[in-house]
């Protein structure tokens, strides 16, 4: 924890949240005056002493922006729910479905091991696959949705005397093993040192 006479605030490893860096924030205003709060300027970088040889520059990771996140999340959610099976009979017009039975008739004399029967096998497991996999992302969009929504920390401006907490995501880098977190507060820059350790 980070106390300053005005501000107290506490950052804390989450974990890996969608393959990205998860950081829990709090933050405590103890000032008579409200402070704004904007996650989306909060970065890491490599500690200056630590830093691999190949790194030249100081590459700063930003914080995700919660805004555009939630776009682009409803934007997924939208198309995958208005997605149309291309493996689906029930969806094709009686015109195409003709044009399919007449192809599968052509293979089928010309490749006389594959039936019918195994044609329709292979689209009905197609069929399901597709639905399988449409299920399953639209389950991690909503997911996704909800974390953003419910647990990340929005911008605000905190009244003295309030708190906040919630979660950041930060983009990895495994290269650096030991980093710093700056966060960008009231005309302040406040830093935490963090030491990265990856299992293999």
């Amino acid at each position: 924890m980070l106390m300053q006479d005005s501000l107290s605030l506490r950052l804390s490893f989450e974990g890996i949240n969608n393959e990205r860096l998860a950081i829990g924030l709090e933050m405590i205003n103890k000032s008579e005056n409200s402070i704004s709060v904007m996650p989306a300027l909060f970065y890491y970088k490599a500690l200056p002493e630590v830093k691999p040889v190949s790194i030249v520059s100081d590459r700063q990771y930003y914080s995700f922006d919660y805004k555009k996140e939630i776009d682009s999340l409803i934007l997924l959610k939208d198309s995958l729910s208005q997605a149309k099976n291309p493996y689906s009979k029930t969806r094709k017009k009686l015109k195409e479905q003709l044009k399919d039975g007449l192809i599968e008739s052509t293979v089928e004399l010309i490749m006389p091991g594959l039936s019918l029967g195994d044609m329709e096998k292979n689209r009905q497991e197609d069929e399901e696959d597709w639905d399988a996999q449409r299920t399953e992302n639209l389950i991690s969009t909503n997911s996704q949705l909800l974390f953003w929504n419910n647990s990340a920390l929005k911008e605000t401006v905190l009244a003295p005397n309030d708190t906040i907490q919630g979660s950041l995501l930060f983009p990895i880098d495994t290269t650096l093993k030991q980093i710093v977190f700056e966060l960008p507060i009231n005309n302040k820059v406040f830093t935490f040192p963090f030491k990265q350790t990856f299992k293999r």
